[in-house]
């Protein structure tokens, strides 16, 4: 009835076709709908056993769904929203450990409260990393050298629209690039977009996610939380400065950062002087 071309239906080279695009826009729709049902539902089931809690916890790997976490947070259905950073299937090993840990082995429970980046920072030290091996072996294809102040120099180089690479510290635990395993663009430059797409061997059309101090955040952005530290909602966009980090909707997958401790904290710090 549509006169929808069905040839190009599931084809990779054709994923922007009319078939693809309206079947990837009603399937979101119908997990929004479904997404805000289920937590209606959960709220009214608490309520009946007067538990009148204001905090709701989302995990899994559907909560990497920016746009439909957003809708949960606009919706005020809990006042409060936590998703941890490991969402994929890691955190299911994750918390298999800290189940065994808690209830087989009856340890004391730390309750460790916070929404910040540095919680996603479990992995891999770079310090681990043999340095010496990797300038033997890339000596000739890599320039090394020590720089004094490597995170102004880092938001200088952004700056004067050179792409970065940045390796500091833990690695991160979810699958969202953190801060510390990143590739760094100037969010002004449209055509970062695709340049940073390119490097990534990413397709053409997938969004950027800006990376911002917490205090900034109303001066660029609205309609989600402003703590937003492990890239998991959506936000309006209200700047037209930063056109490589927003999408055709006007929105962007935005990261708040708030620790003074991390390079990223330092290099935006930097940046923003600039």
């Amino acid at each position: 009835k549509l006169n929808y071309d069905l040839r190009n239906l599931g084809n990779i080279k054709k994923i922007l076709s009319k078939i693809n695009i309206d079947i990837a826009a009603s399937t979101q729709k119908l997990l929004e709908e479904t997404t805000i049902f289920t937590i209606k539902k959960l709220k009214m089931c608490l309520k009946k056993v007067k538990i009148n809690s204001n905090n709701l916890c989302l995990s899994g790997g559907t909560s990497l769904n920016c746009p439909a976490n957003s809708k949960v947070f606009n919706k005020k259905i809990f006042k409060n929203i936590f998703i941890p950073p490991a969402i994929h299937d890691g955190g299911l090993s994750t918390g298999s450990a800290l189940a065994t840990y808690y209830n087989q082995f009856s340890k004391k429970r730390k309750m460790i409260f916070g929404n910040k980046t540095s919680l996603g920072f479990q992995g891999q030290n770079n310090k681990e990393v043999n340095a010496k091996k990797i300038f033997k072996n890339y000596c000739k294809k890599i320039v090394f050298k020590k720089i004094k102040n490597p995170y102004k120099e880092i938001a200088k180089k952004i700056s004067e629209n050179k792409v970065v690479s940045v390796i500091y510290g833990s690695s991160e635990v979810g699958p969202r690039a953190l801060g510390n395993r990143s590739i760094l663009a100037d969010p002004r430059k449209k055509q970062n977009w695709l340049r940073v797409n390119k490097i990534k061997k990413r397709e053409s059309w997938r969004p950027f996610a800006p990376v911002i101090l917490q205090k900034q955040f109303k001066k660029y952005f609205y309609n989600s939380p402003k703590i937003t530290p492990f890239m998991l909602f959506t936000s309006k966009v209200k700047s037209k400065l930063i056109p490589a980090v927003t999408h055709v909707d006007f929105t962007a997958r935005v990261q708040t950062v708030n620790d003074k401790k991390l390079a990223i904290f330092k290099i935006l710090t930097f940046f923003n002087k600039i």
